[in-house]
């Protein structure tokens, strides 16, 4: 009983230990650690894959770099932990440093009391909570937000810029090695930088106006493609959050926020116009469609119609070829359809009617002509000879 006890308390001291870094440390995704031992780095462990592979550090080159195949053990990726052996007899530790970063908090949420708040004016309801703490682990990708306060620009009128940065760790043990760590505050001074030297001789009409939102624009152009730190971190991807003007005198402001008015009475009246100019060209695409699809009915039917009429045609066609078939196999039977024919189709003629070798004769009134039946046959009179 003892044992078995002793069995199910493991997998709860086990994660104790891991939260502690005591005896093993978990592998999370997306985490870099550095394994020290006497106080020395002896391994950077990394746990990440994207579509280039599994990430891992080259000791040779200092650098992130990936591979087909993970750097993890059997057990580490099993578990989910790095184990620490010789935390006893080696001093096996996982490194600990300062780091220092900036963070977009709401407003009415509990903050650290260790973050130094920094107000700003892009996001409503969001502050940004300066913090530095002792970390255990260093994202390898992150998103951090780059905060440009009261950077001038033409005719002395100052802005301020906010937009996040997606970080990636390049150099990893430098980083840890020759600063510290802490190389969050000295990239954003490297962006803020370049970012002000950009603006410096534009106006705010231009600034308005300039693309802040594609990858391939000037101004994302100008903050990603740097070399920051030596080399030791990377850019992948920068999205401009908005921009802020109060900072201005009073005067300045009223006058900016007047033209902004009308900006958006011009903006709502253009999209007015675009909208009833876009209902008129959808009503006329859909009156073009009604009235191709009623000629597209309309030959359907025709095509049915004539279908009918060409298969009636075929029909009479047939039964008159079998009548002639049979007239030309039964003579005798000639001769009597060539009665029906003098009796349904001459009643009202007068005279003599002939038919080949049969001769006819009619009258207006009853009495006065041959019925079918009284119809004789003889030769037609013989016709005079012409002397040529």
């Amino acid at each position: 009983m003892v044992l078995v006890y002793i069995a199910s308390q493991v997998p709860g001291l086990l994660l104790v230990l891991n939260k502690k870094n005591v005896f093993c440390s978990p592998a999370t995704n997306g985490d870099i650690k550095f394994f020290e031992r006497g106080g020395n780095i002896y391994r950077v462990a990394i746990n990440y894959k994207d579509n280039r592979g599994y990430a891992y550090f080259n000791e040779s080159t200092g650098k992130i770099e990936f591979s087909p195949k993970s750097p993890l053990g059997f057990f580490e990726r099993l578990l989910g932990i790095y184990f620490l052996w010789g935390y006893w007899l080696l001093n096996e530790r996982v490194h600990t440093y300062r780091f220092g970063w900036n963070k977009l908090c709401d407003k009415d949420k509990i903050i650290p009391t260790s973050a130094t708040l920094v107000e700003q004016r892009v996001l409503e309801g969001k502050i940004l909570a300066s913090r530095k703490e002792d970390v255990s682990v260093m994202r390898f990708v992150w998103i951090y937000p780059i905060y440009a306060d009261k950077i001038e620009i033409q005719g002395n009128f100052k802005i301020s810029i906010l937009f996040n940065v997606t970080i990636e760790i390049v150099k990893p043990l430098e980083i840890i090695s020759l600063l510290k760590g802490d190389w969050y505050f000295p990239l954003s001074d490297e962006i803020v930088g370049r970012v002000t030297d950009y603006v410096r001789d534009i106006d705010i009409d231009d600034f308005r106006a300039l693309d802040k939102t594609d990858d391939g624009c000037d101004f994302v152009k100008k903050v990603k493609n740097h070399i920051y730190l030596d080399g030791r971190v990377k850019i992948t991807n920068v999205a401009y959050v908005g921009f802020d003007y109060n900072d201005n005198p009073p005067e300045v402001i009223a006058a900016f926020m007047e033209r902004e008015r009308l900006e958006k009475i011009q903006a709502a009246k253009l999209l007015e116009t675009q909208t009833i100019q876009k209902q008129k060209l959808e009503a006329a695409t859909s009156q073009i469609e009604v009235e191709k699809k009623i000629a597209e009915s309309q030959e359907i039917i025709n095509a049915k119609e004539l279908k009918t009429a060409r298969m009636k045609a075929d029909a009479e066609a047939y039964e008159i070829e079998q009548k002639a078939r049979a007239l030309m196999v039964n003579p005798s039977s000639a001769v009597i359809e060539r009665a029906r024919l003098l009796s349904e189709g001459m009643k009202e003629h007068k005279g003599t009617l002939v038919l080949g070798n049969t001769v006819g004769t009619f009258g207006m009134n009853e009495g006065e002509g041959n019925s079918a039946s009284e119809i004789t046959t003889s030769p037609p009179p013989p016709r005079e000879s012409r002397r040529r």
